[in-house]
């Protein structure tokens, strides 16, 4: 053998190697295992097995390793993914968020309820913070817009009402129309921010928020849901911060847990 060959050989030997990495990572992610010992026996048998096939001349053995292959790992992606996010809630739950709350109490809060007594939630329906004031349906808000074209707050109300309804990419859009309307008009930023965060788009959540309390350092709710984003996102002492400062503005619930479970000082 050449070293030409040698080399073409050694590379090919690298490649099945990374390909078997990922089918061991995706196996154990498909299985729901964890820990050290079932990531190293899937790499090896990942490894092992990926050589034994792509080594084989057999086409229609290595075209169902390739099928099953792409299965695997979306599927263990999409486990992965899952777990991850539950591991996100779980550190809402720590600091209290979550806590001895219904599942109707959760989404009350995830689109945007602050309200300081988690008593007062109401679990027939969501609970109105700032700009959920005179709700409306869809069909009433699109004839007032029809009649009032240029009315910003139409706009901000239907967007309020996609929330409700968790048409969270549609409530971006009259949020935006909102906005063209009247630049300077701080809640939609908020209501923004909230439709980001349920889709899960945190970084654009936090850019949003960040813009409803540069128009108004009042605005308690953005601080706090800009402090969930930011755990969200793994930044905890920044989410302490929008925590403290909703807490100089009035709203001390979220401050106060964080710093019983020993995440703010």
């Amino acid at each position: 053998m050449t070293k030409s060959q040698q080399n073409k050989s050694k590379k090919r030997g690298i490649g099945k190697d990374f390909i078997g990495f990922m089918l061991g990572i995706s196996l154990v992610w498909s299985i729901g295992l964890s820990g050290f010992i079932p990531y190293i026996v899937g790499i090896f048998f990942g490894v092992w097995l990926t050589h034994k096939i792509l080594s084989s001349k057999e086409i229609v053995l290595k075209t169902i390793f390739w099928i099953l292959f792409i299965a695997i790992f979306m599927i263990g992606s999409t486990i992965h993914g899952s777990k991850r996010n539950a591991r996100l809630e779980n550190s809402l739950e720590s600091i209290g968020i979550f806590s001895n709350q219904s599942e109707n109490e959760k989404l009350n809060f995830r689109i945007g309820e602050y309200n300081s007594s988690p008593t007062s939630l109401l679990p027939s329906h969501i609970k109105k913070g700032r700009g959920f004031e005179n709700e409306k349906t869809i069909e009433e808000l699109d004839k007032d817009i029809k009649k009032d074209p240029q009315n910003a707050r139409l706009y901000h109300e239907k967007g309020n009402q996609y929330l409700l309804d968790k048409k969270f990419r549609e409530a971006v859009g009259e949020f935006d129309k909102a906005i063209k309307i009247n630049s300077n008009y701080t809640e939609p930023y908020n209501g923004k921010g909230i439709a980001y965060r349920n889709l899960g788009e945190y970084s654009k959540a936090v850019e949003n928020y960040t813009k409803a309390v540069g128009l108004d350092p009042s605005y308690f709710e953005a601080y706090n849901n800009r402090g969930v984003c930011f755990i969200f996102l793994g930044e905890h002492s920044n989410a302490c911060l929008d925590f403290e400062k909703a807490c100089e503005l009035g709203s001390c619930q979220k401050l106060e847990i964080s710093k019983q479970k020993g995440h703010c000082e």
